[in-house]
């Protein structure tokens, strides 16, 4: 679905309950049955729309999960962008493996046979893998503006998906526009989907395998996703800028890994300085929130405190958290996607889940 500017900025500046931070009153630690029950009967009576699944643990133990609306535990739940950062976890692993030198490779080096790119300029040659994990490269490439070349529905019209991005101008700012606040990061964020599928592209070709191969042997098989649902373009290239399907305890399964410092029980699967750098803000999205290495960072205000979460975010108000700050993972699955409020509702029932926890 093609969203104009003003809808698709609604949905970020609404993360934050469009005012200010969220703010969630802390408690005494603990939860109760009591809380689980008051939790069932909310998301039961829709308060916090179509939610599908729900997921709370603590320190590793699983507080709760229900499922609603037609979901139950083998439901695979196409978290649509969430799946980005999936792509993140690849690109971290790749590094690790030594595929791949760090971030800051030229991404134009991996496709020399699509060179010269069109509207060619010699900054494409400087576009970092960076700058396709944080949204902030310099091409013309915006989900948010129905009119960007760059736009993901124009990507899904032609066949070659990396021809497609490198070969978009690079972007230009109309003088009546006030300029964007980079929030003192030198960056400007420009939400990218191409970029994030050149990404993956990128973990292919140095590979040699597939992103879902890849992804199978290095990071689900060590954790015990068993069962992923790609979604596959005609030409049988990966969806890897989101819809992405797994169940709910999968989901968890992932988020687990940035509590944990990367391991899963005792066995480290993605590298603790990967993780780090991924929870690392990099880029400002809006005044209330940063964004990471294809994570999302939003800040909530506990009491007179503050922390930023770390949030794998899909439209329809799909969020997976990590908070290793309270070692806390929640899951929201939605199927709010032509509900306009879907992510300020999924912002209430993340405030209603901290306020019980305790915040411990």
């Amino acid at each position: 679905m093609i969203l104009n500017t003003r809808t698709a900025k609604f949905f970020i500046v609404a993360l934050l309950f469009c005012v200010g931070l969220t703010s969630v009153s802390a408690r005494e630690p603990g939860w109760t049955a009591d809380d689980a029950a008051t939790l069932s009967t909310l998301v039961a009576n829709g308060q916090y729309g179509r939610v599908t699944s729900l997921w709370i643990e603590r320190h590793g133990e699983v507080l709760y999960e229900q499922y609603f609306n037609g979901g139950d535990a083998m439901t695979h739940h196409n978290m649509r962008s969430a799946g980005k950062t999936v792509t993140g976890m690849l690109v971290g692993m790749a590094i690790a493996d030594g595929y791949i030198d760090d971030v800051n490779v030229n991404a134009a080096d991996y496709f020399e046979e699509l060179k010269p790119f069109a509207n060619d300029d010699p900054r494409k040659q400087d576009i970092r893998l960076k700058d396709l994990l944080t949204m902030s490269g310099p091409l013309e490439c915006d989900d948010w503006n129905n009119f960007s070349r760059g736009n993901e529905e124009r990507m899904y019209l032609v066949e070659d998906w990396s021809k497609f991005f490198w070969d978009l101008p690079i972007k230009n700012r109309p003088s009546w526009e006030i300029p964007e606040d980079d929030g003192g990061f030198g960056r400007l964020f420009s939400y990218c989907t191409a970029g994030v599928q050149l990404a993956g592209e990128i973990v292919e070709r140095v590979t040699g395998r597939t992103a879902p191969e890849y992804a199978a042997q290095r990071l689900f098989a060590p954790i015990g996703i068993d069962d992923p649902r790609w979604n596959f373009a005609a030409t049988g290239k990966a969806h890897l800028g989101g819809g992405l399907e797994l169940m709910t305890a999968d989901w968890a399964r992932l988020a687990r890994l940035y509590v944990n410092a990367g391991k899963y029980v005792d066995t480290k699967v993605v590298p603790e300085s990967w993780i780090a750098a991924s929870l690392t803000d990099y880029v400002r999205v809006d005044e209330n929130t940063n964004y990471g290495l294809l994570w999302w960072r939003p800040r909530y205000r506990v009491d007179i405190e503050s922390f930023s979460a770390n949030m794998m975010n899909g439209s329809g108000g799909n969020r997976v958290y990590a908070l290793p700050e309270f070692g806390v993972v929640i899951v929201i699955s939605k199927n709010d996607f032509r509900d306009r409020e879907a992510h300020p509702k999924s912002d209430r029932l993340f405030a209603e889940i901290l306020t019980r926890l305790g915040l411990d």
